[in-house]
């Protein structure tokens, strides 16, 4: 596998077997391919994680208190 791989990664691998099958107009293939380019994509995105600041946390509750303040007309103080 090493030898026909030329040392290329999965990602690479699959981006020229994704192309080849293009340049042979094999829909069916193709299709596979999408699918499994887009499952690596939406593998990577629920990956990412969002680490707010103890600032930024308490800058989104005042701003959520205060839109649901102005919501239900209840006066803050």
């Amino acid at each position: 596998v090493k030898d026909k791989s030329k040392g290329k990664n999965y990602e690479e691998l699959l981006v020229e077997d994704f192309l080849q099958a293009r340049s042979r107009n094999d829909t069916n293939l193709t299709v596979k391919y999408h699918n499994l380019i887009l499952n690596k994509v939406m593998i990577a995105q629920a990956r990412i994680e969002v680490a707010d600041s103890q600032d930024t946390i308490e800058a989104k509750q005042l701003a959520f208190a205060e839109a649901l303040a102005k919501l239900t007309e209840i006066k803050k103080d």
